[in-house]
């Protein structure tokens, strides 16, 4: 009993010692090979060997030492518990963290390149002119072209899960009421040209396109602003050609029961995709889908194979069945 208890103590003293000599750390970590993830770095312990994914980014939270660090502490949201230590050598951090600082305050909610997680969200453009009659895009018989039978973009929000809904305005641009008032994007022709088509507020002038990029899109550093508008353009014509499209397309102006959407989400776009989806309606309109996909998204994504990635989690405020809204004011 006494040896029992010895070696308890001994334990905890290896596993306080570990700790304290710990020090905060910022960035990211991008796996460049596949390595243990250990709960204790000291006893190597690994209880449901984890290991990290080549090619994945994950929050840096700690450095065993200030100078010269030989293990990172990492953020890793698909284990339990989370935080493990990888040897320095099994990849690289972008940007160089900053080692000895506060990693866990509320300033990691408006730093760049922590993100966890990404939510893609569309919305169905008649249902929220419902509600926003007075933006240029809905005019009075709004919607026009393309967003009459598809779903827009919204946006792809970096996402980090201790900050929730507030990680965000990652750059010193203060956040405006007025999307307009945000300074101009460099967009390249060939994106504006796209945006014109998935996000009507991009032509119509209410700037919804500056708004996603400074209170989203600082918050990675993946991509430029092109790129990062590139890659929502893609998603949502992948959401809309999986078949999606021509289904809500045909039931404009119909009820549509809810478990016979998600079959059919599930039919276009594998099983459990409609799991990692939020859905929110008003009035009994469909407005929005938001969908939950992976940490690492690539230049030229496959929203099927992400949204396996992503994390579970429906929810609807719709009820068992919504109403796809026509063009027009009910």
């Amino acid at each position: 009993m006494i040896r029992r208890i010895s070696i308890l103590i001994l334990l905890l003293a290896t596993t306080l010692s570990s700790s304290l000599s710990a020090v905060p750390a910022t960035g990211s970590f991008a796996a460049t090979s596949v390595c243990p993830a250990y709960v204790s770095k000291n006893r190597q312990t690994n209880p449901d060997n984890a290991r990290i994914v080549v090619g994945t980014r994950y929050p840096v939270i700690e450095a065993n030492q200030a100078d010269h660090p030989t293990w990172y502490r990492l953020r890793i949201a698909t284990v339990n518990p989370s935080e493990r230590w990888v040897d320095v050598q099994c990849g690289t951090v972008k940007p160089e963290p900053a080692i000895g600082g506060n990693s866990g305050g509320a300033g990691d909610c408006n730093t760049p390149g922590l993100a966890d997680s990404y939510v893609f969200a569309v919305s169905w453009q008649s249902a929220f002119c419902e509600t926003h009659r007075d933006k240029p895009e809905c005019g009075s018989a709004a919607p026009q072209g393309w967003a009459t039978s598809n779903f827009t973009l919204h946006g792809i929000w970096p996402s980090l899960t201790k900050c929730g809904a507030n990680y965000a305005f990652c750059s010193p641009q203060p956040q405006q009421k007025v999307f307009c008032t945000y300074p101009t994007l460099p967009l390249s022709n060939s994106v504006k040209v796209a945006l014109g088509e998935v996000m009507p507020s991009a032509t119509a002038g209410s700037c919804l396109q500056r708004h996603e990029w400074y209170k989203h899109g600082t918050c990675q550093k993946e991509w430029d602003v092109n790129s990062y508008f590139e890659v929502g353009v893609n998603l949502t014509r992948q959401f809309n050609d999986s078949g999606i499209g021509p289904f809500v397309a045909k039931h404009v102006g119909k009820v549509v029961n809810t478990q016979d959407f998600l079959a059919e989400i599930d039919r276009d776009l594998g099983v459990g995709a409609s799991k990692r989806m939020k859905f929110n309606c008003q009035n009994g309109n469909l407005v929005d889908i938001y969908m939950n996909l992976p940490m690492t998204i690539p230049a030229t994504p496959k929203l099927a194979e992400l949204l396996q990635q992503g994390k579970p989690g429906f929810t609807s405020d719709c009820g068992s069945s919504f109403r796809v809204d026509a063009v027009g004011y009910q």
